[in-house]
């Protein structure tokens, strides 16, 4: 969810800018809950993140929590890293306001349901780390930090890597490394061409290399063999370290 937030003031800020982040605990009062009528007065986190950046007009921000809504020039983006944010906060009975002007930056503001007891006692559980390999693996994502994110993982764990921007350069990378390509890992909405079309076309050369298949929205895939199939595995976003190798090496192995 902050990921999403801060590659968003990133973006917004494209010769430099300053970027803050804050954390406060608040209480919202019946005063506040006049003016927000989804919000319910109580006790809460507060989380926000500010740019200076490019800011939005009122129409843009009517608008910027839809799905695959964005400003942003084609392959730069597909729109649904704040729809992503707007969930997650709902899940967790949260509240997300946006203020902005033109030329001046934007603030987000996050309000999640403060806990008042106890933590839980963290289990002492030491797990085994997940062991790497020297496969070569083709990421194709359009998100610029996700995309670093798991190269960068990869790499650590041992991996090469061959990046892709959007579904018609995975199959062009493809086509230029299959000899050593070992296995796949693609987003499934992409501008250009999705995931799900670039493997498709992959495959047709015979060869069932296998998958992982990611996305922030599972539930608009359709027919996308789940984790039971033995050359491809689903994970949504956002990917977690541990459970991403883990998913190669059962593909791999």
């Amino acid at each position: 969810m902050l990921l999403n937030l801060v590659i968003n003031a990133r973006d917004a800020m494209p010769q430099g800018g300053k970027l803050l982040l804050e954390t406060a605990n608040v209480v919202l009062d019946e005063d506040y809950v006049k003016d927000h009528p989804h919000a319910r007065p109580g006790p809460y986190v507060m989380i926000s993140v500010t740019d200076t950046g490019c800011g939005m007009t009122p129409e843009v921000m009517e608008r910027i929590f839809e799905p695959f809504y964005t400003t942003k020039e084609v392959g730069k983006g597909t729109g649904l890293g704040l729809s992503v944010a707007y969930g997650i906060v709902k899940q967790h009975d949260g509240l997300i306001h946006v203020y902005s002007e033109p030329d001046k930056g934007t603030t987000f503001r996050i309000y999640l349901p403060r806990f008042e007891g106890e933590a839980e006692k963290a289990l002492d559980l030491v797990e085994p780390e997940i062991r790497g390999g020297t496969e070569t693996i083709l990421v194709a994502e359009d998100d610029p930090g996700v995309r670093s994110y798991l190269v960068t993982v990869l790499r650590e764990a041992g991996y090469h890597v061959v990046e892709a921007r959007n579904g018609v350069e995975a199959v062009e990378q493809y086509v230029r490394h299959m000899e050593t390509v070992d296995l796949l890992v693609c987003d499934m909405v992409m501008p250009t061409m999705g995931g799900e079309e670039a493997v498709a076309m992959i495959r047709r050369g015979g060869r069932r290399i296998p998958v992982v298949f990611m996305s922030g929205y599972p539930g608009r895939v359709n027919g996308v063999p789940g984790p039971s199939a033995s050359d491809t595995v689903f994970l949504e976003k956002p990917i977690k370290r541990r459970e991403f190798l883990k998913a190669i090496r059962s593909l791999l192995d």
